[in-house]
């Protein structure tokens, strides 16, 4: 059966021992589809309380035990295991224990007919010395097994593979945004729109100017009127009517064409001695791409940075 690579994410943390009862119930759902398929098996409880402990502590044992302290913490951990298995044993037991409430302990002590009085220490001692092997199926501990483990490997091999692909992918596209950025950048303009009446009787003329990087264009006309022209059902945009044709009008993107409308038009009709000014430019949108760009590369930046100072 296929494996999503949340489920395999999940089966990846098995290759240590732990606890299913700290895991979600959703979790814990998938796990135990896991046992059933064979994936995973109950771990020895020796080794799953050894790997809880630092290497600091896993050689301060071993040197009360006379024991060689040199090595790897799996080492370590393999050296103490052997050494002293029946305490490791009991100490991992007592340590799933603690996982229960009282009220559980209480209960699994009543029902194996032995006082329920004192401390939760106590009734973790005596449960333990009555019945280990009930607390570790109460709350079991399991890992991969060899099968599981060979399923981890496969797609810890396709991660890195993916991994070593997505920094490529990832600069060929900052790469191509780059260069259409820089493309509508450089084609883009400035457009300037200043209408003025001269005399109270004479018409309304107005300059349209338009400057970038190619270059700049003046365009000067006497203007009737402006109206919403629609390019299809959805998009609209405003056309101004001259003498000399009609000129389409750019707008910015956080213009209200339609308020802009009513002011070109109430000007005409009604000039004042100010006069109209409407600036956009086109090439906007480019510096909100770029914005874009910029914070995407600074989280993922900041994003590797955490991971590996997180070690």
């Amino acid at each position: 059966m296929q494996k999503s690579s949340a489920h395999l994410r999940l089966l990846k943390k098995f290759l240590r021992p732990q606890v299913t009862a700290d895991f979600s119930k959703s979790d814990q759902k998938v796990i135990k589809s896991f046992l059933d398929e064979g994936l995973l098996v109950h771990a020895d409880l020796g080794e799953y309380l050894a790997h809880k402990f630092k290497v600091t502590e896993l050689k301060s044992m071993l040197k009360q035990r006379g024991l060689p302290t040199s090595g790897r913490k799996s080492e370590l951990i393999s050296r103490l295991v052997q050494a002293d298995p029946e305490w490791m044993q009991e100490a991992a037991t007592k340590d799933l224990a603690y996982k229960l409430t009282v009220t559980e302990l209480k209960s699994m002590l009543k029902q194996r007919s032995l006082p329920t009085s004192g401390r939760k220490s106590d009734l973790i001692s005596r449960l333990v010395q009555a019945d280990p092997e009930g607390v570790k199926n109460v709350i079991p501990v399991l890992q991969c097994s060899e099968r599981g483990r060979e399923i981890v490997d496969q797609y810890s091999a396709r991660e890195k593979k993916k991994k070593k692909i997505r920094p490529f992918v990832v600069i060929l596209l900052i790469i191509v945004s780059a260069i259409l950025i820089l493309l509508l950048i450089i084609s883009g303009q400035k457009t300037t729109l200043t209408c003025k009446q001269v005399e109270p009787s004479s018409p309304v003329t107005c300059e349209l100017v338009g400057s970038g990087l190619l270059g700049s264009t003046v365009r000067e006309f006497e203007l009737q009127r402006a109206k919403i022209e629609w390019t299809n059902d959805e998009t609209y945009h405003i056309v101004l009517l001259t003498s000399s044709g009609n000129v389409r009008l750019y707008t910015s993107i956080f213009t209200s064409e339609r308020e802009l409308l009513f002011r070109i038009n109430d000007f005409v009709q009604n000039p004042e001695e100010t006069p109209l000014t409407y600036q956009a430019d086109d090439r906007e949108f480019a510096y909100i791409f770029a914005g874009i760009i910029i914070l995407g590369i600074l989280f993922v930046f900041v994003k590797r940075l955490s991971y590996y100072i997180k070690g």
